[in-house]
């Protein structure tokens, strides 16, 4: 080979050892609209498959549970607060009057909650 780039790519040419042309970096082709639906289908797909894989990895550490458990947690909280607040008028040292207020008063507060729940 010799020393003058300019000579090696005529020779090149001449030859046809030269390399294909680079495209230009002008605007792409165009696709067809099956290219672009397969295309938006792999992207969804992908972004898919990202969120479940991220939504176990946060059940997996405890992030994330399941709202069937929250549901029975707080039910089983709620459950002993009732019990808890229905249990202190016959803890007080009072007459059976004021009991009995207090204890329709925690009743009539406890259906108040929980026609708003």
């Amino acid at each position: 080979m010799s020393l003058d780039p300019d000579l090696d790519a005529y020779l090149a040419d001449i030859l046809g050892t030269a390399a294909p042309p680079k495209r230009s970096r002008g605007r792409p082709k165009a696709e067809r609209p099956e290219d672009l639906e397969l295309k938006a289908a792999r992207t969804r797909a992908a972004n898919a498959s990202a969120a479940l894989a991220e939504m176990k990895r946060e059940i997996s550490s405890g992030a994330l549970v399941r709202r069937e458990d929250v549901a029975a947690t707080w039910a089983a909280i709620m459950t002993d607060l009732r019990a808890a607040l229905l249990g202190i008028p016959s803890r007080l040292d009072c007459d059976p009057d004021t009991r009995a207020a207090v204890d329709r008063e925690l009743r009539d507060t406890l259906t108040r909650v929980a026609d708003h729940a």
